[in-house]
């Protein structure tokens, strides 16, 4: 089953170096997003090999799929949310709690239902 990315679960996070100059430059003056999307573009879902450094990405495919990726030792963590709707990402499980009760519970729990991170 393929879900719909939502334009706020393109994200990319922590401080990457990537191994080509062009897309450590598109970096600098565009961001870490940017990078990526230029990696993903020119090597498909090989572009974390290009990449060290600790990171954390989601981005939309061309296909409607979504790439979720995180460095190695997962020193940046990637959490994400789906329900009814699109899917949604944050750095941080708590972000993705839609009410203050949400977020109170998901600080005092290790596991909170239907939020999810790579650093179980």
């Amino acid at each position: 089953m393929t879900r719909h990315l939502h334009a706020w679960a393109d994200r990319a996070y922590g401080r990457p170096s990537y191994a080509l100059q062009h897309a450590q430059a598109i970096a600098k003056s565009n961001g870490s997003l940017a990078a990526w999307q230029h990696l993903f573009a020119s090597s498909g879902v090989r572009a974390p090999a290009a990449v060290s450094g600790p990171f954390a990405v989601a981005t939309a495919l061309p296909d409607g799929r979504v790439f979720l990726a995180v460095d190695r030792p997962a020193i940046q963590s990637l959490c994400y949310r789906t329900d009814a709707g699109p899917l949604r990402v944050a750095a941080r499980a708590d972000a993705l709690a839609e009410s203050a009760t949400q977020r109170s519970q998901c600080a005092t729990s290790s596991r909170w239902p239907r939020l999810w991170s790579n650093r179980w």
